[in-house]
């Protein structure tokens, strides 16, 4: 996979902002008191949240497979339910319901990235809400990122829910007030709203999360290589083990490791030719900080640094080199 390379436009101050995802953002850091704040971008997401954004479209289409697969299976509940005798289908209803959600949102918002000036990308002919559509929509979606979060405000429809048999909230009722109703039923109203591409990303990343959840697959955490950075966009550490397939001698060799970053790849060879001139580049250059120390999940303590070659692990000696070669190109550590 060819590295895609990061475009953050600057925002009308031409300052940075905080991330959209606020408290969940990804890289977020930590303050002395141990309060957290999200990473500061020039776009809606950071650079971490956009990768995890692109990394849950690439993900929706297998999801909507499993989903699919187990929509027969009822749902767990803690309390025994009655079910009335006859012929029925069991379905379970928190699947489907997602299902349901999933394409309109997914194909929506894959839509309008098709119709963006300069793609012009054409609509595959899949029967609605297959599979096949779904995978299609995520490709075009996993591939232009960007150009999805940088969609302006345009028409979009959305569906709310509430309690079935009662009235609609004041609060959705107030929030409504101005949109333009589809359908409304008992429980449920459709309308027409503006929603920009920080909607489609916080879509995206929804459907992923729900999808997770009601599968069961709490994903293993990301094993990354401290120490190591991308060889494309060169962030430290952002290098994550991917699972290895059976070797299969007629193909070409899949990637080992990717960049949570950039999305940049390598496979085995290249892996270790580039951790081979990357040693022999530190071995004459100065002390290098890893992505956790970064990100103080260190706390200062250099036992709890998984890189020898860490500044936190030869903080003395560091400082004394710098000192004496502020370029640090003599420096060897131990």
């Amino acid at each position: 996979m060819a590295p895609r390379q990061r475009f953050e436009a600057p925002t009308d101050t031409g300052e940075q902002r905080e991330c959209s995802r606020g408290s969940w953002c990804s890289a977020s850091t930590r303050d002395t008191e141990g309060n957290w704040h999200p990473a500061h971008t020039y776009q809606a997401f950071c650079g971490t949240d956009q990768a995890l954004i692109t990394a849950s479209a690439e993900a929706l289409p297998k999801a909507y497979e499993r989903l699919a697969a187990q929509i027969g299976t009822p749902a767990r509940r803690g309390s025994p339910v009655r079910v009335p005798p006859g012929s029925r289908v069991l379905l379970n209803g928190d699947i489907d319901a997602l299902i349901r959600l999933m394409y309109p949102v997914i194909g929506g918002w894959a839509g309008r990235v098709r119709a963006v000036p300069g793609l012009n990308l054409a609509r595959p002919g899949h029967p609605y809400g297959s599979p096949e559509a779904v995978t299609a929509d995520c490709k075009v979606l996993t591939l232009h990122t960007v150009p999805m979060l940088a969609l302006a405000p345009g028409p979009m429809y959305r569906t709310w829910t509430w309690r079935a048999g009662s009235g609609m909230p004041p609060d959705l009722e107030a929030e409504i007030a101005d949109l333009e109703i589809l359908h409304i039923g008992d429980g449920w109203v459709r309308a027409i709203t503006d929603l920009d591409g920080t909607a489609a990303g916080h879509d995206l990343l929804g459907l992923h999360r729900a999808a997770v959840r009601l599968l069961g697959e709490t994903p293993a955490p990301v094993k990354l290589l401290d120490g190591i950075p991308c060889r494309s966009c060169e962030a430290m550490s952002a290098l994550a083990v991917l699972e290895q397939p059976p070797p299969d001698p007629e193909q070409p060799p899949p990637p080992y490791v990717r960049c949570v970053e950039c999305r940049d790849e390598m496979n085995p060879a290249e892996y270790r030719e580039w951790t081979r001139q990357y040693a022999a580049w530190v071995g004459g250059s100065g002390i290098l900080t890893c992505r956790r120390c970064e990100l103080g999940l260190c706390g200062g303590d250099p036992s709890a640094c998984s890189w020898a070659s860490c500044t936190c692990r030869h903080q003395g000696r560091a400082r004394a080199a710098l000192l004496d070669n502020p370029g640090g190109n003599q420096y060897h550590p131990p």
